[in-house]
């Protein structure tokens, strides 16, 4: 699998809720090694990936909105849609 197949995956908590599709997907480099970090999804995730991101403050990573999406909650990835783990509050 590489980056790009995931992108345009559909995203779905373990509920059965969905995020929203991944617009784009976030790597820390160091030396000769690359980790995905996050997944970029839904309708703010695309406005983002069109416009740039602009001030961090006003883009805070968060799981109910739909912005960015750890790497660690994934806990399956299919063909077309990636299962992630919903945090309970």
């Amino acid at each position: 699998m590489t980056l790009s197949d995931l992108l345009n995956c559909r995203v779905v908590g373990a509920s059965g809720w969905t995020y929203g599709r991944v617009h784009d997907v976030r790597i820390e480099r160091s030396d000769d090694e690359a980790r995905i970090v996050s997944l970029v999804v839904g309708r703010p995730g695309l406005k983002e990936r069109l416009s740039g991101r602009g001030d961090p403050e006003q883009h805070p990573h968060r799981l109910g909105h739909g912005v960015e999406i750890s790497w660690d909650a994934v806990i399956a990835i299919e063909r077309t849609t990636i299962t992630i783990e919903e945090k309970r509050r």
